[in-house]
């Protein structure tokens, strides 16, 4: 064997070496990013959780029936929300804010919203709301294992001084 027949002496053996390499270690890089990375979209429980969201639908409804609409309000520093609940209840009621992000759960916010002189109700942040989009649903505080009875929801963009406008809406589905 000569020395210019090795293997090892080839280039074209080395281009294909390197590319082998890059792809094992892409794909290795991949496997980790979707394992640290699960966003979640899909519920093993989707059937259950479609059925959930089918009796959901009345709430909607009865918010309209009512007539509701809110007021969001986001303080200018994101740490704190107020809400005016219309028409104003006649006895003051704690009320459940949700703010959930569209594709990652970790960072849905669930606020209880208890009510402060002047109809407001008032909540505070644990951590300022940084500006994104959100899904927004506005609803009476549950009692017991009973489901609230109205809820108002939204999709928009909050951040730190945005300001929302919340109106029933009888829901497409129903």
């Amino acid at each position: 064997m000569t020395e210019s027949s090795r293997w090892y002496r080839q280039p074209v053996a080395w281009l294909f070496l390197i590319l082998l390499s890059v792809t094992v270690l892409a794909c290795i890089g991949l496997i980790i990013l979707a394992i640290k990375s699960d966003d979640g979209l899909v519920a093993d429980d989707y059937y259950k959780r479609g059925n959930e969201i089918g009796m959901e639908i009345g709430r909607d409804k009865q918010a309209a029936a009512l007539g509701l609409s809110a007021q969001l309000f986001v303080a200018d520093d994101g740490l704190s929300v107020r809400a005016l609940l219309l028409p104003l209840p006649a006895s003051p009621q704690a009320v459940v804010l949700r703010l959930a992000h569209p594709t990652r759960a970790g960072l849905d916010v669930v606020l209880t919203l208890q009510p402060e002189a002047g109809g407001m109700l008032v909540a505070k942040l644990e951590q300022p709301l940084h500006k994104q989009r959100w899904l927004v649903q506005l609803e009476a505080a549950s009692v017991g294992s009973q489901a609230s009875p109205w809820r108002l929801r939204h999709e928009a963009e909050l951040g730190p001084g945005a300001t929302l406008a919340l109106k029933a809406q009888p829901s497409p589905a129903g």
